[in-house]
């Protein structure tokens, strides 16, 4: 998915001294009329898709596939009847793609059971619909396979309940379920694995208070005694636990934290790490220390975040973002940790229309990291855009200087072509480093221009393509009292133009 660099983008940063050549941005995906997408990358990085189009009479689950080399979407039916939204897991043992949901069958034996079609060739056939479980449930709110591979953990909610089932895949249907409290919000409970193997619950058992469950080790998670008692209880409205089972770095939760707000207004995206005491901030994220802060991001507090880890332990983070902070656009933003950390904000512009705006979404990575953002849209259309490799040059845009701090703001939204950008460094400190210039340059030929005076910030009129992603960058050169000679750092961000 990543796009080669051309010799002449090859001589542009060599020229400029930047090792970044400009990017397209990937293209938005419009596949098909449905709501309530679930989605999987394998690991040739084809995207597999299931969603139920309620406008049918029939109501029928849907899937396609899209190849990361030819994006293109033929939607074939695989079953009917569907009475919720959607689960799509991918067993990791041997490829096998798992489709669930909650039947609406005029078959009262059927009635609300929990039913799975299963595809062992890459979704080129799928089996016959087969009831897993049964139990009183009106959705599935979340599934994920167990360890071994031999059954799939699912969680759902019902009423002010929350239920967990283990149903199996070697055949039968489990009728037990655990009944693990109350549901006191709007967040739908989520349903992950532990690195030893144990299912971990988290759902919000009171006002806007986030709390985890999780069964004894060696335990049958079926078993309602093997539950320990409600843990970890945070104030926290929004979340979603990593959908991959434990990689090697651990299991992971991204939330929205309610209870202070960051300098622009919007409320701090989180990231915590499952430790002895529950998930607790993390020790490291890639080789950034503690003192690098656990903040991904900033939400307008929505429940639009998406998680997932990949096999070789790699985060990837999403979540949507208002128009009034986005330049009038509906915007996902998306980012991955590498060995440093977690790397620049990559946005998505997504529409300007009130139909555009994303309802369930969720990241798909597969092991090495390539993948999808899926969505549903409030005009019921189901959308995908794949995971885009931050440009080179982009990695750092904050640095600190002796006392002091200079950063790129992160650029929201996208840029008109044609239109005005305004490229700025922000200096935080009044004491320390003294700044002599700053020097603002694209990766794309653009003139470079310098501003010596505070507050340092020069407007560039762009006429790069639309759809093209970019690098803005900045040389900020400083002098350090009680040291001789003058110092410099190099600044990037990305953005993309529209």
């Amino acid at each position: 998915m990543k796009r080669g660099p051309t010799i002449t983008g090859l001589l542009l940063a060599a020229a400029l001294g930047w090792g970044a050549v400009p990017a397209g941005a990937e293209p938005v995906l419009d596949l098909a009329q449905g709501s309530a997408p679930a989605a999987v990358t394998d690991e040739a990085g084809t995207l597999h898709v299931v969603w139920r189009d309620v406008s049918v009479f029939s109501q029928p689950l849907r899937y396609c596939r899209v190849a990361a080399v030819a994006p293109a979407c033929t939607p074939v039916d695989i079953s009917s009847h569907v009475g919720s939204d959607p689960q799509l897991v991918l067993r990791p043992q041997d490829g096998a793609l798992i489709a669930m949901y909650v039947t609406d069958s005029d078959d009262a034996a059927l009635d609300d059971a929990t039913m799975a079609v299963v595809s062992l060739d890459g979704g080129t056939t799928w089996s016959a619909p087969t009831p897993i479980g049964f139990e009183d449930i009106e959705n599935i709110d979340r599934a994920a396979p167990s360890a071994d591979g031999g059954a799939v953990d699912t969680v759902a909610s019902l009423g002010d309940r929350v239920l967990f089932q283990r149903v199996p895949l070697g055949g039968g249907a489990e009728r037990r379920t655990v009944e693990l409290g109350p549901r006191e919000d709007v967040l739908v409970p989520r349903v992950t694995h532990l690195p030893d193997g144990r299912p971990l619950v988290i759902a919000h058992y009171a006002d806007d208070r986030l709390g985890t469950r999780v069964p004894a080790l060696g335990a049958d998670p079926s078993d309602p005694n093997a539950w320990g008692s409600f843990r970890q209880w945070r104030t926290l409205r929004d979340a979603d636990a990593s959908a991959a089972d434990s990689g090697p770095t651990g299991t992971w939760l991204l939330a929205t934290v309610i209870h202070r707000r960051t300098p622009s207004g919007g409320l701090p995206v989180r990231i915590w790490r499952w430790g002895s005491r529950g998930f607790e901030d993390p020790r490291t994220i890639g080789a950034l220390n503690r003192a690098a802060g656990q903040d991904v991001g900033e939400s307008p507090g929505t429940n639009d975040l998406a998680l997932d880890v990949d096999l070789a332990g790699r985060l990837h983070a999403a979540w949507g973002v208002a128009p009034r902070a986005c330049r009038g656009q509906h915007c996902i933003v998306y980012r991955r940790t590498d060995r440093r950390g977690f790397g620049p904000p990559i946005v998505y512009p997504i529409g300007t229309a009130p139909g555009d705006v994303q309802r369930r979404f969720g990241i798909a990575a597969n092991g090495g990291g390539s993948g999808w953002i899926v969505w549903g849209t409030h005009s019921n259309r189901i959308r995908a855009v794949a995971l885009v490799t931050p440009p080179l040059g982009s990695r750092v845009g904050s640095r600190r200087i002796g006392r002091r701090r200079v950063t790129i703001p992160d650029f929201y939204g996208c840029v008109p072509s044609g239109g005005t950008f305004v490229h700025s460094v922000r200096v935080d400190g009044r004491r320390g480093a003294q700044i002599l210039s700053v020097r603002f340059f694209f990766d794309a030929g653009q003139p470079a221009r310098t501003d010596r005076r505070a507050p340092y910030s020069l407007r560039f009129r762009l006429t790069f393509p639309p759809g093209s992603r970019h690098v803005a960058g900045a040389v900020v050169r400083y002098r350090v009292p009680g040291r001789k000679g003058v110092r410099s750092v190099r600044l990037g961000r990305t953005f993309v133009m529209c």
